[in-house]
């Protein structure tokens, strides 16, 4: 996990760039601000370049070290002066060098063999860099400077798993792409989430303040089919940089009513052992530099929901098969704002964890293999931070993105009690990485009432253009804010139900066997989930356990989705 941040000062002109800003004058305290909050981010190391042609470029970033045993600062300079900015995990990577490093590899060799072709045209440039980059499992953003080119290149995978801002401050002709921004360093006109289509550039000449913005896209689309905010999805950003329901082509739904039989549980066994294969490759590739670790470097945002029940369970099967995680015991953190007896999720949680340790028990954890830590948020805590979350959100601006990122922020800072023979002790959690169940809801048809309403409008056909809608709109309605809330405690977010793989198996799939909304809630949404936990062995009041959305659960919307979030 890193923060990345790249600024271009003393622009005259750049073309291809719409955004307007209403104010005058750079807020003086807004670089500052944003450093505090880059730095957040990567606790490891912050490192600066700077470039001067007459324009002035400026280059930041900050490392939190997830892999390759030592910490690598960037930005990453390599041999032939292109710098890297990298924020992402490679699951395909050499599993014995840090990602970055391996990464800048190759995006060097891919700039050289463009510059020995002696080819003017960048296109082919383009082209090969976002090829090796889709070539990638896992999430990434980044940022490219080939100085030998005056070239800037960055992007967000497919999916959008990465935070990556684009923005504009004052008159004084500043442009950056950041991962994170707060709110008052550009007004809500001229920030905004870069959408996750390819590539975007920035090219300009050695002696010049003109500059071009571009963006290069993976299915070929061009600025002729960019839509008119009229005709945007409700609530997505107001910006000609967005499409309609991107998403690639190689996840569309089949608009298929194949049925199959979903009584054989050999369908379930492979999806199992799918998602397995998804949490072992983001515990097992997880190496920290050498320091001491009182407890798994690794943890899980836990409701006691059917997401998280099977999270964990996978999770503890992960840990029982190395040597070194075999003995510990997973952190399962538990956010409730408000008199805990009050909140729904603290009391499936406790349930949950009891259920756990019933079907996980075993000879190395005599008292459990979960350690349920208790997060209370009461509102002065809230209080306290609320304009420090509001700014992590920007641009994400609505009391529902409010009330869920308070609990993501409040969950990731996992500072709370356990309790040990009928007592509380204080505890937090040393945790690095954070598990969720985001995605889900999305993949599998978790939402009563977008996808069964779909389902009863139009039987499989409308739900898997429903499905397609909430894949395609995740980035912008859920995952980039995510990212920004939880890295601000110097932790990376890790979506198992989000992994390539997991996609690839489940959009393959026809939908009759993943959920079927003839059958009441509990039992037909996200079927497929349920029945591999019933198999998993949890009993069935949590196998039919209904959905219940975060911040219902969690009961920050009574603290947070308030006419004093929209004065503020």
């Amino acid at each position: 996990m890193c923060g990345i941040f790249a600024a271009l000062y003393g622009i005259r002109d750049i073309s291809g760039c719409s955004l307007s800003c209403q104010h005058n004058h750079l807020q003086p305290e807004w670089k500052t601000r944003t450093r505090t909050f880059l730095q957040n981010r990567g606790p490891d190391s912050f490192g600066t370049r700077h470039f001067s042609f007459p324009i002035t470029l400026e280059l930041e970033a900050s490392v939190l070290s997830l892999r390759g045993g030592k910490v690598i600062e960037q930005p990453l300079e390599d041999s032939s002066g292109n710098f890297l900015l990298f924020n992402g995990e490679i699951y395909n990577a050499c599993e014995d060098e840090n990602d970055t490093l391996w990464l800048s590899k190759l995006l060097g060799q891919v700039v050289s063999r463009h510059r020995a072709s002696g080819r003017d045209s960048l296109k082919p440039l383009y082209t090969e860099i976002l090829e090796l980059l889709d070539s990638l499992q896992g999430p990434w953003s980044f940022i490219y400077f080939i100085s030998s080119l005056s070239l800037l290149i960055f992007g967000r995978d497919k999916l959008g798993r990465r935070s990556l801002l684009f923005g504009k401050t004052g008159n004084d002709g500043t442009i950056f792409i950041s991962s994170v921004a707060p709110q008052d360093s550009a007004c809500s006109d001229c920030l905004i989430e870069l959408a996750p289509l390819g590539l975007y550039s920035i090219e300009w000449e050695q002696d010049s303040t003109v500059c071009k913005l571009d963006w290069h896209c993976r299915d070929g689309r061009t600025m002729d089919s960019l839509i008119d905010d009229d005709s945007l999805p409700r609530g997505a950003p107001k910006h000609c940089l967005f499409l309609n329901s991107y998403i690639p082509d190689k996840w569309w739904r089949k608009m298929s009513n194949d049925v199959v039989d979903t009584s054989s549980s050999c369908l379930v066994h492979q999806w199992l052992h799918v998602l397995y294969k998804a949490v072992g490759r983001r515990i097992e590739m997880l190496q920290l530099p050498n320091v001491p670790c009182p407890s798994l470097p690794f943890a899980l945002l836990f409701s006691g929901g059917i997401d998280s029940l099977v999270l964990a369970y996978l999770m503890y099967k992960v840990c029982q098969s190395h040597e070194k995680y075999r003995h510990q015991t997973l952190d399962l953190i538990n956010v409730c704002f408000g008199p805990p007896h009050k909140s729904p999720d603290r009391k499936t949680a406790i349930e949950g964890v009891e259920e756990l340790n019933r079907i996980c028990s075993d000879a190395n954890h005599p008292t459990g293999a979960f350690r349920l830590v208790l997060v209370n948020v009461d509102k002065e805590e809230y209080q306290k931070y609320r304009q420090h979350v509001k700014y992590l959100l920007c641009p994400c601006n609505t009391p529902m993105d409010m009330s869920l990122g308070s609990t993501l922020w409040f969950g990731a800072r996992a500072q709370g009690y356990v309790k040990q023979d009928n007592d509380m002790y204080p505890y937090t959690s040393s945790c690095k990485v954070l598990f969720s169940g985001l995605g889900a809801d999305e993949l599998l048809g978790g939402y009563k009432k977008r996808h069964r309403a779909a389902f009863q409008r139009g039987g499989y056909s409308s739900l898997a253009d429903e499905l397609n809608k909430d894949l395609s709109r995740i980035w912008w309605r859920n995952l980039g804010r995510d990212d920004r809330v939880v890295a601000d405690h110097g932790k990376e977010l890790r979506l198992a139900f989000l992994d390539e793989q997991v996609i690839d198996f489940i959009t393959s799939l026809p939908l009759s066997a993943i959920c079927d909304f003839t059958l009441p809630d509990g039992i037909g949404d996200k079927r497929i989930l349920r029945q591999a936990a019933s198999i998993l062995g949890f009993s069935e009041p949590f196998v039919s356990r209904k959905k219940r959305a975060m911040q219902f659960g969690s009961m920050s919307k009574k603290y947070c989705e308030d006419k004093s979030f929209l004065c503020a």
